[in-house]
């Protein structure tokens, strides 16, 4: 009798332990186990702007010197220097509009402060931006400063029926990277250029186009027409 009780007494311990123990896995069942999960991927780093104060430099040419002496070096520190300098401009505000026009088409300036001038300008809400970019696109004397002006007219808020108009003429121009630049500018107008939409769409649409060239109006009708973009 004792012997029988014994025997019931372990075999209900035995349940209860299992029972603690959690469901135990049966052969062919599949694994208990959780699926780890996959890391989220990482948002890449935001570019931290540097802090500079309204006095950092005396004057729009003692900062133009600086940019002059950083134009023949190179590395991350230099390009933090560059957004310094450039930060510290647009703290200015439309004041240094004049000077920076009376630069962008001055021959005897360095390249370096005449392109700086163009990318500046162009955030500027200055009257004196628009008419002086579209000067500069004709430059003879410097190509980069000609491209550059180019880029800097399309960027350039808000935008103005002359602007789209010079965009749109340098498109017809032989030079492909002349033709790239300026649709990439009417990209950055938006849909102040939409009037741009017939040209893009017959470059798009040629297929003896530079495939680079055909690229660009592809992007720039996303941007300028959405609804043309998609076709």
């Amino acid at each position: 009798m004792q012997s029988n009780l014994r025997a019931c007494f372990c075999l209900v311990l035995a349940v209860l332990l299992l029972a603690g123990c959690g469901e135990v896995p049966q052969a062919g069942s599949s694994s208990t186990k959780k699926k780890s999960k996959k890391p989220l991927p990482k948002s890449p780093p935001m570019v931290k702007m540097p802090e500079v104060s309204a006095d950092a430099y005396a004057s729009v040419d003692a900062a133009m010197a600086e940019v002059e002496s950083l134009s023949t070096v190179s590395g991350a520190e230099v390009s933090q220097k560059l957004l310094r300098i450039e930060q510290w401009f647009m703290l200015q505000g439309d004041s240094i509009a004049p000077q920076l026009a009376s630069k962008i088409n001055n021959p005897s300036v360095g390249i370096a402060t005449r392109l700086t001038s163009c990318r500046v300008l162009a955030k500027t809400k200055s009257p004196l931006a628009i008419p002086t970019l579209i000067e500069a696109t004709g430059n003879k004397d410097s190509r980069q400063l000609r491209l550059k002006a180019i880029e800097s007219l399309g960027r350039c808020k808000p935008s103005s029926t002359e602007a789209v108009s010079k965009l749109l003429s340098l498109v017809d121009e032989k030079e492909n990277d002349v033709r790239r630049v300026a649709i990439n500018g009417l990209a950055s107008v938006g849909p102040s250029a939409k009037r741009a939409v017939p040209k893009l769409m017959d470059i798009l649409n040629d297929p003896k186009e530079d495939e680079t060239i055909r690229s660009a109006a592809k992007a720039a009708l996303r941007s300028v027409d959405p609804r043309k973009g998609l076709m």
